[in-house]
């Protein structure tokens, strides 16, 4: 009884709101779905996550932090942004001139001398480049911004 009482109120309510929810399928972002596969093609040196030394609220701080939530650790050993490339080939990640989701945006010029990362959460399209940062147009704080593919040409990134 209590079984048929449950089927009519949910059959009354799909008629009632017209919402056929056998039917309800999640728009899918196939754009992004392909991003996280393109980084996954890339070397994971670290296994395990490793510790953060570096300054709070700084870039690479912010970097590494994201880094260990997707699970693509970094070495605890990396210091100024500015080194970061050459660090991590020496740890044997894949480095390039090409964002992808996922990646790290390294330059070495910048930041008061030491240099800036970024985390790259998007590669739209058109070629440009949505990142997230910390300590670049908020003093010790977060921001994102998307450059252009254009200038996202000119900065090294880590795979």
């Amino acid at each position: 009884m209590l079984k048929k009482l449950i089927t009519c109120t949910l059959l009354s309510s799909i008629a009632l709101t017209g919402v056929n929810m056998l039917e309800y399928s999640p728009k899918i972002d196939q754009n992004h779905i392909a991003q996280a596969a393109e980084i996954d093609k890339y070397p994971r040196p670290i296994k395990k996550q490793q510790p953060n030394y570096h300054t709070k609220n700084n870039c690479t701080w912010y970097v590494h932090n994201k880094r260990n939530q997707t699970k693509r650790y970094l070495p605890s050993s990396f210091t100024d942004a500015k080194n970061w490339l050459n660090e991590a080939k020496r740890a044997g990640f894949a480095t390039g001139k090409k964002p992808i989701a996922g990646s790290i945006l390294q330059t070495s010029k910048g930041g008061g001398g030491y240099g800036h990362v970024a985390f790259v959460e998007k590669v739209n399209k058109n070629g440009s480049i949505k990142i997230s940062e910390y300590n670049y147009n908020v003093r010790l704080g977060y921001g994102t911004r998307t450059l252009t593919k254009k200038q996202a040409a000119q900065y090294n990134y880590i795979y």
